[in-house]
């Protein structure tokens, strides 16, 4: 069995409204593979079952690591930097993911975006406190040991898309 390439796999991780999935979807647009994991848990069902109170879906991570092990053997993957894009992906053992790159935001700006995309107070009040106490980077940290942040506060999703970009190719040099 083929070993993963794991030296090009990035975690993009942040408390979700911290500009992610905005800045993931235009290294995608220039060229880069990303593995959008929150939408991939829910199309290959690989949850252990649904939150109803939170209006979530709870990520079994141990299909989430099957699942990745054997895709990222994919041809798709082979000689591309892979960026998992999800608040989960930190969560991944370092055998599939050697860097994070986490973003922050300050917490009265977080919750003027999730307020935006119309969460409910409690969640939203939940992901600010996460956000305050800084509990993804902990984990981040405790977890990888190359681990970068980013502050998107006051960034558009192409400057974030730019300094993760000037990141990899700090971390990934030829």
């Amino acid at each position: 069995m083929r070993q993963l390439n794991k030296k090009n796999i990035i975690a993009l991780t942040g408390t979700p409204g911290t500009g992610k999935s905005g800045a993931a979807e235009i290294l995608k647009k220039k060229g880069f593979a990303v593995i959008e994991l929150n939408s991939e848990i829910k199309k290959r069902k690989l949850y252990s079952g649904y939150d109803r109170k939170r209006k979530t879906y709870v990520a079994d991570m141990k299909k989430v690591e099957k699942f990745l092990k054997k895709e990222l053997k994919s041809e798709k993957y082979k000689s591309k930097t892979a960026i998992m894009d999800s608040h989960l992906s930190h969560l991944l053992p370092s055998s599939i993911v050697n860097t994070a790159i986490v973003l922050r935001c300050k917490p009265a700006v977080l919750e003027k975006r999730l307020k935006r995309k119309g969460w409910n107070a409690e969640k939203i009040r939940e992901n600010v406190e996460s956000e305050i106490i800084g509990l993804i980077e902990y984990e981040a940290r405790k977890k990888h040991g190359k681990v970068f942040v980013i502050d998107s506060t006051r960034l558009a999703a192409e400057q974030v898309a730019r300094k993760i970009k000037k990141q990899m190719t700090k971390v990934f040099k030829p």
